[in-house]
């Protein structure tokens, strides 16, 4: 009897421990995930900035020393410019780009088939025709997103 209550609070204490450190992460990436927001946020407003100077430095823009992607989108949802050369497809189904041109901003976390990996996205509208996205990987803002 005495063997069964220890091995039950064994087994108790350790299921706790994981659901304690289960919390945990989950709270650690949002919070990281909303800095990354933050940051990608910032980002878009200092680029906006350079657009109208015509001084364009996208490499200056990193994350954890990991270089940032920028796309602009046209109201209609083509893609004007992006970082990575590719221009194809309509992103005005976009859950960021679709918040950003209704309430100035918006951000999702999802998966690119374009980058083959779960990221970060932030959109900006710049005005009534543009948003600017920025992205960066989610296991470069976390060790423990992928």
């Amino acid at each position: 009897m005495k063997k069964r209550i220890i091995i039950s609070s064994l087994i108790t204490v350790l299921f706790s421990l994981i659901l304690v450190s289960a919390s945990f992460l989950a709270l650690f990436n949002m919070y990281e995930i909303h800095r990354a927001n933050e940051t990608l946020g910032i980002y878009n407003n200092f680029l906006a900035e350079e657009l109208k100077k015509g001084d364009i430095n996208f490499e200056q823009y990193k994350i954890n020393n990991k270089n940032v992607r920028f796309t602009i989108i046209s109201k209609n949802g083509t893609v004007l410019y992006d970082t990575t050369g590719n221009t194809q497809g309509n992103h005005l189904d976009r859950e960021e780009v679709k918040n950003a041109f209704l309430k100035g901003n918006g951000s999702s976390v999802r998966y690119s088939k374009t980058e083959a990996a779960n990221l970060v996205y932030y959109a900006t509208k710049i005005n009534d025709d543009v948003v600017i996205r920025s992205s960066v990987k989610t296991s470069t803002i976390s060790v423990f997103l992928s």
